[in-house]
């Protein structure tokens, strides 16, 4: 995981409104903006409202996306 671009090697650490987080997951990779804090734990939705997805759609892979063009079929 990285902090504003800078790898976490703690297991927590504090974030604050405006902070980026740029998480690696199998296969993909998120990164999200810290919006706000809540003062208790809440339910998910209320947990949603504080950040902010930035995660880019996935990109199709090159060979996926010539087999689907319509050059491809001609």
């Amino acid at each position: 995981m990285r902090l504003n671009k800078v790898r976490v090697v703690k297991c927590s650490c504090a974030v604050k409104p405006d902070d980026v987080l740029t998480i690696a997951l199998p296969g993909r990779v998120k990164v999200v903006r810290v919006r706000g804090e809540a003062e208790r734990r809440g339910s998910a939705s209320l947990a949603q409202a504080l950040y902010d997805d930035l995660t880019l759609p996935a990109v199709p892979e090159a060979h996926e996306a010539q087999a689907t063009s319509p050059e491809s079929h001609a």
